[in-house]
């Protein structure tokens, strides 16, 4: 049996799944998930095709009064009675609230959704949920998208098909947009401002935000749907590194490059550290794609993807203006009410404790690495030292030894021809003397005073016998 991979929208994971299966369940969060119908053509990573325009896919532009929040007039309860949202609906439409946990994101740990139907027309509304990636780590999915493709994805998986028809497009309001370029410049100085000097650096590689809507219209079963998706997105890439722990790789990449140089460590050795020499520079092209940056001299990389807000208006009849700007207050007025907002707030100082805990745990390591790395470094280059002493050493005992050979062999060429020996002096001074004196004496008191005499001579009172040079 053949499979296909399905991209999961409520957590973001991909998993198989056997094609001859009609409905399918995320491994990993248990939400169904529907499946493209059979009998469409099918599309790789089942991510759809980019939904066709139609002749009147214009945009649906509104004035910021339009859609402003109203006075509250609902509240949304879940199933065991906790107050979640407060907000505004439209007459004849009926609310209700769910939380669910989402404790590996310190900052937003509990999703909260809000819902609302009347008849065949129906809201949803999901606030803050957010998918941190590490870039470094093995058999790691990305399931960050750009906001046409997590829209389009989106609709797919909700109406239960690929064939998606684009009629309207729904701006952003350029008010949004400043607001969504002034967090992203602050999330920016944030996370760069968490470097701690020569230690540790943080560096945003890229930035991505982005927000508005897309209205759909879908034939299932003979019968047409439309769906009304708004979404606003915030994403940066950005990664750690240490200049101090890359400066000592540097210095020890050099020290060995110059023993390869002088053919102290084998040729094999020497290519493999050419190829580690430079310091790489950081990726920070601004017209890369988010999450396609490259991690050269990063010990981290992580893309951090948000959505503030992912929101739908689902209905069997193609949306009028003026349901869609009902749609849009009910979306402005959603308030989490004060009780949540408390909850939420302590399980989020838990947790971030615990991050900080574990930052501060990763710091320390981080630390401990480069220390024990100075000191490997430190112990590498006594050695280094040593060797170079001793090889000096070894050198200056060789041209001593070389030299002295010399001499001698001067010396002797010098008393061949001249018919004379060398003698040392008391004082360490030589002299020389005809080759027919078998001994040699100097007078104690007066060094200068010499006499020969032969072999059988004995040493006269006052006098000291030389020593004949070899």
């Amino acid at each position: 049996m053949s499979t296909q991979t399905l991209f999961c929208i409520y957590c973001g994971k991909q998993f198989q799944y056997d094609e001859a299966t009609p409905q399918r369940f995320c491994l990993y969060c248990g939400k169904q998930i529907v499946l493209p119908e059979r009998d469409t053509p099918a599309v790789e990573k089942t991510v759809p095709p980019a939904a066709e325009t139609s002749d009147d896919g214009t945009l649906i532009e509104f004035q910021p009064k339009e859609t402003a929040a109203p006075q509250s007039n609902a509240e949304f309860f879940s199933n065991d009675g906790a107050r979640i949202f407060t907000g505004w609906l439209p007459e004849g439409f009926s609310g209700y609230a769910k939380t669910e946990p989402s404790y590996q994101t310190p900052d937003f740990p509990v999703l909260l959704w809000a819902y609302a139907k009347n008849g065949s027309s129906s809201y949803f509304c999901r606030k803050e949920r957010i998918y941190s990636i590490n870039k470094l780590a093995p058999n790691t999915g990305n399931p960050f998208r750009l906001f046409d493709d997590y829209l389009d994805e989106n609709a797919a998986s909700i109406l239960g098909t690929n064939q998606l028809r684009l009629l309207k497009r729904v701006p952003a309001f350029p008010e949004s947009e400043q607001q969504l370029y002034q967090i992203l410049t602050k999330r920016k100085q944030q996370i760069e401002s968490q470097s701690q000097g020569n230690m540790i650096q943080y560096v945003v590689q890229g930035e991505y935000g982005a927000e508005g809507g897309k209205l759909y219209e879908a034939e299932i079963g003979g019968e047409k749907k439309y769906l009304l998706l708004h979404t606003c997105m915030i994403a940066d890439e950005f990664g750690t590194f240490s200049p101090m722990l890359l400066q000592s790789q540097a210095r020890t990449n050099q020290m060995l490059n110059n023993l390869g140089a002088m053919g102290r460590i084998p040729f094999f050795s020497m290519q493999n550290m050419q190829a580690q020499q430079g310091i790489p520079v950081i990726d920070t092209d601004p017209h890369t794609p988010l999450g396609r940056h490259r991690t050269d001299g990063l010990n981290t990389n992580t893309i951090t993807w948000i959505i503030p807000l992912l929101a739908g208006f689902q209905s069997d009849t193609r949306p009028t203006r003026a349901e869609i700007v009902d749609f849009y207050r009910f979306l402005n007025s959603l308030k989490a009410a004060p009780e949540t907002e408390k909850q939420i707030a302590g399980i989020r100082e838990q947790l971030i404790l615990r991050k900080m805990a574990d930052e501060q745990q990763a710091a320390n390591i981080m630390g401990q690495m480069v220390r024990d790395q100075q000191r490997s470094f430190d112990r590498r280059n006594a050695i280094m030292q040593d060797l170079n002493n001793h090889r000096d050493n070894l050198f200056q005992q060789r041209m001593a030894a070389d030299n002295a050979a010399f001499d001698r062999r001067s010396r002797l060429q010098h008393e061949a021809i001249m018919g004379v020996n060398t003698y040392t002096r008391t004082d360490g001074t030589t002299v020389e003397a005809d080759v027919r004196y078998d001994r040699v004496f100097q007078r104690e008191n007066d060094p200068t005073q010499l006499i020969g005499a032969p072999n059988t001579a004995d040493v006269p009172f006052g006098w000291t016998e030389l020593e004949k040079l070899k």
